[in-house]
């Protein structure tokens, strides 16, 4: 009966006694196929395979039945036999040993025996292995005279062992090289695990490194895996007795090394390493600190801060630090009552904390720490706190001062605010002023008249108060004056408010003249001037009348109506101040989501992203210039769209003159030649209803005839 060898693994190997790693007898599989696992190359789809003819016989563990075989009659070349891969991580000392049958006629046409190569690494590269190969006798026989073949030792704990056998075949009529019975055994030695642990939780770091020698080679910078509380590990495997040297990085570059005590330190060359000599049992090391013998002794600092004094911001009260133990700054606070906070942090004995308060997350609301308690880091005074060997609970300091807040009694003051109506009409709802002090209600606080103009009203503020406010003609927000942004300060708003300090003596505000930032003047001599507005077809006057609003009739959208002189020309004519320049525009109906867009060629800054129309109040009598609604020019037309009633001119084309024909109504208006770039040409007035204007010195182009509260008419000159 056949002898069967399989690989037989004890479940409890006993160290240092040679185990069988792998026996292959050959006969599992069905010929030509190799057994499970081991491959061959091919040339022309032959190579390496079993066959059962020639069974192994004649040495001790011969398995009979089938073997691997190669012949002559294959292809010339070299076919290559390859063991499976074999995990020798638990064994050093690894041998080969297997029979071989070289038969007597094999060598004769220059074939050869096989090369036995081995690899550490699943046959990335390969090391040749010598042995002495059996004669040329057709006759069984263990190789290497009986005696197992060592591998390098280079496979030692390698877990990717693999075996190839070469041979070269000069394809002939006969002979054949067989193998069977192969044993790879080794020497039952495991590695024993080591695990290292450092505490970085003093150490800034963005991970943990270790630098791993072994029997004084030299180190390896591995990485550590953050196992959670600053602590950061690295487990390997290694054999026993191995004489192991360390240290820890706090980053990949030997510049963050620590530095070992020479308290548990070992002396290589001046330096001090931690050294271990690796046992036969599994061991995980106690976590050092950083740069430490023991391990951190971590210890708990309650930090506190009085807000009292503080408006707290909507994001709540913080502290910004250095904290170890990758905590992320700022720490949010706790209100624990009476206007302190606190936050719990925890550092290590001897670690140096640098700290700031902050009103809000943000850095804009880090307080300003005083120089007679702050340590200047970074170019920034900050608090200090050094870690003991016991928790500690520091007292409440205020907000950017040295001690706790001292409890100041706010001083009680009266404020009275004056304004001066005396240029203006009194709503028949009163004057009103609303602001901070009462909750921005227009209607509830009524001013006192005092005669004169004058109206007052006193309340009460706080030492520190900002008080803003304006005062109302009136007791809704439509009647709110416009303070000038000169004595005013916008809120979150954009709106211009009358704004005052409370100090800590009454005080009085004003009479300051309403929208206007100093009392009222003795308002000047007035003059008439007559405003024109034209609109331009299809656009006509609203049904609810053409205004004129501006800083003349506070802004009102109906309290200056135009006049209609003809189908689509209105005009107004307003007793305005000499010297003084006045905002205006025009509104075609009676609301101001009806006013026109002025252009920015011809106006000036609204101050809420739009434009007004601007005119300075001659010392006689004037008019402003007609222009067509939302346009900088006078409406344009063309002389067919005029009826023989109004105005008219030919010919036009026009060479050596221009006949204009106007109604007798027109007659002492005021007219204007000017060209496309609004120069003026030619300038007059009508003196009757027909007139002959000279174009013959005129540069040939296209030119406008305007009158004053007239269209604009388009001629050519030829």
């Amino acid at each position: 009966m056949k002898k069967i060898y399989t690989l037989f693994l004890f479940l409890i190997p006993f160290l240092g006694f040679a185990q069988n790693l792998i026996t292959e007898n050959c006969d599992a599989p069905i010929a030509p196929a190799l057994p499970a696992g081991w491959t061959t190359s091919t040339i022309a789809g032959i190579g390496w395979r079993t066959d059962s003819t020639n069974f192994s016989t004649g040495y001790t563990g011969a398995s009979g039945l089938k073997n691997i075989v190669i012949r002559n009659t294959d292809s010339t070349g070299t076919y290559m036999l390859y063991s499976p891969v074999i995990n020798a991580q638990d064994y050093t000392s690894l041998t080969v040993l297997w029979g071989s049958r070289v038969s007597n006629n094999f060598l004769n046409s220059g074939s050869t025996t096989p090369v036995l190569e081995a690899s550490a690494d699943g046959g990335s590269t390969w090391t040749n292995v010598s042995y002495a190969e059996n004669s040329a006798n057709s006759t069984w026989s263990l190789v290497n005279g009986g005696t197992a073949i060592s591998l390098p030792a280079s496979l030692d704990h390698a877990t990717s062992v693999q075996l190839r056998w070469s041979i070269s075949i000069i394809n002939a009529a006969s002979g054949t090289y067989r193998i069977d019975d192969v044993v790879v055994a080794g020497t039952y030695s495991p590695l024993t695990q080591v695990t290292f642990q450092v505490n970085m939780f003093a150490t800034p770091t963005s991970g943990a490194y270790i630098a791993l020698s072994q029997n004084g080679g030299f180190p390896t910078v591995l990485p550590m895996t953050n196992s959670g509380m600053g602590i950061f590990q690295y487990t390997g495997l290694f054999a026993p007795g191995t004489q192991l040297n360390y240290g820890f990085l706090s980053g990949p570059s030997a510049t963050t090394a620590e530095i070992v005590p020479a308290a548990c330190g070992i002396d290589i060359n001046g330096i001090y390493t931690r050294g271990y000599t690796v046992t036969a049992s599994d061991e995980t090391l106690s976590p050092v600190c950083f740069g430490s013998c023991s391990n951190c002794n971590i210890q708990q600092v309650v930090l506190r801060v009085n807000m009292s004094q503080q408006t707290i911001d909507p994001s709540g009260v913080f502290v910004s630090g250095n904290f170890p133990g990758g905590v992320s700054s700022p720490v949010s606070m706790s209100d624990i009552g009476g206007g302190v906070y606190q936050a719990t942090v925890s550092i290590n004995e001897g670690y140096t904390l640098n700290y700031r308060f902050s009103n809000g997350s943000a850095s804009s609301g880090l307080e300003t720490v005083p120089s007679s308690c702050g340590t200047s880091v970074s170019g920034n005074l900050v608090r200090q706190i050094t870690g003991t060997a016991s928790n500690q609970t520091l007292d409440p300091v205020c907000f950017g001062e040295c001690a706790n807040c001292v409890v100041v009694t706010p001083t009680t003051i009266n404020v009275t605010l004056q304004v001066n109506m005396s240029q203006q009409t009194i709503s028949p709802n009163g004057v009103h002023v609303a602001g901070t002090f009462q909750g921005w209600n227009p209607g509830t606080t009524a001013m006192t008249d005092a005669g004169g103009g004058i109206y007052t009203y006193t309340f009460q503020a706080t030492e520190g108060d900002v008080i803003q406010f304006k005062f109302i003609n009136g007791n809704t927000w439509g009647d709110a004056e416009f303070v000038p942004s000169a004595c005013g300060q916008a809120d979150d708003s954009g709106n211009i408010n009358r704004v005052i300090f409370a100090g800590n003596v009454d005080y009085t505000y004003g009479p300051v003249c309403y929208n206007e930032c100093a009392d009222c003047v003795v308002q000047p001599e007035t003059v008439p001037v007559t405003f024109y507005l034209g609109f331009s077809a299809p656009q006509v006057g609203s049904s609810d009348g053409v205004h004129l609003a501006g800083s003349f009739n506070n802004w009102s959208p109906t309290a200056t109506m135009l006049n209609l002189v003809n189908g689509t020309d209105y005009q107004v004519t307003v007793d305005l101040p000499v010297g003084t320049t006045i905002q205006y525009k025009y509104i075609n109906g009676n609301t101001f989501t009806q006013a026109e867009t002025v252009p920015s060629a011809c106006g000036v800054d609204d101050g809420f992203g739009g434009y007004n129309r601007s005119y300075t109040v001659p010392a006689v009598a004037g008019s402003v210039d007609t222009v067509c609604f939302a346009q900088c020019i006078p409406c344009i037309v063309s002389v067919s769209e005029l009826t023989t009633d109004v105005l008219s001119l030919w010919p036009n084309p026009a060479v050596d003159a221009l006949n204009i024909q106007s109604p007798e109504w027109m007659i002492g208006s005021s007219w204007v030649v000017s060209d496309m770039q609004g120069r003026t040409i030619r300038s007059g007035r009508i003196s009757s209803m027909k007139m002959i204007i000279v174009t013959n010195d005129l540069v040939p182009g296209i030119y406008l005839f305007r009158t004053n509260g007239g269209k604009a008419l388009r001629f050519v000159k030829n």
